[in-house]
């Protein structure tokens, strides 16, 4: 189990405290199962149930989705999904509760930015909205827009809405304030963002329409 552990790590960039809580967990639930004179129902979705929950619990500088894990899991050939993930949280998550960080918009905006600016043909569309600005300069400009946006958005506003879907959400609008302030035309698209963070187009759109449009926001110095 741990050589699978040792593999799936680089793929999700844990660092090695991520990675012993992961063991720890797996190890913990392993002997409090045995104990109960009960069976692991598998022991690999364990094993992707505790590095998931693990991940949440070190509050790992760049969040990790549910789906994330599934991936790296698959590439190696290992049948797991997030319905097997969540069964495995109900069924052993007793044995090592703890409250559980939820994690912010705020906390995937970097990992995100970082993810759109490695676009391709990014440096391209800058020259050809009439921006002068070199890639970082605009990474830099973008972080501070969405950061503005995500502190004037409420507990209200923010309800029932993925923050990770909200994070990409708001790098759109961001982008689109920004172009407003310097009078350029926007740089970004819905479907530039979702190809670059694997947010599907249409949840990006549905985050900007009903949520982030209708509060009118104007950027001000």
């Amino acid at each position: 189990m741990f050589n699978i552990l040792n593999k799936i790590s680089p793929l999700l960039n844990l660092n090695l405290s991520a990675r012993n809580t992961a063991t720890y967990f797996y190890r913990k639930i392993i002997k409090a199962e045995k104990e109960a004179g009960k069976k692991i129902i598998n022991n690999i979705t364990l094993l992707t149930f505790c590095v998931f929950y693990a991940i949440r619990q070190e509050n790992h500088n760049a969040p990790i989705t549910v789906d994330e894990v599934v991936k790296a899991f698959n590439s190696f050939g290992h049948r797991v999904s997030a319905r097997l993930i969540l069964r495995d949280g109900i069924t052993y998550r007793n044995h090592i509760r703890k409250e559980t960080y939820h994690h912010k918009s705020e906390d995937y905006l970097i990992r995100l930015i970082d993810a759109i600016t490695k676009y391709k043909h990014l440096k391209k569309r800058l020259m050809k909205k009439g921006c002068l600005w070199s890639i970082f300069e605009y990474r830099n400009k973008l972080t501070e827009i969405s950061r503005r946006v995500l502190k004037g958005l409420s507990q209200w506003e923010r309800r029932g809405r993925n923050p990770f879907i909200m994070a990409g959400a708001v790098i759109y609008l961001a982008d689109k304030l920004l172009a407003q302030k310097f009078m350029i035309k926007p740089i970004l698209t819905q479907q530039i963002i979702s190809v670059q963070t694997s947010i599907a187009e249409y949840s990006i759109r549905d985050h900007y329409v009903n949520v982030l449009k209708p509060l009118n926001l104007q950027l001000k110095d």
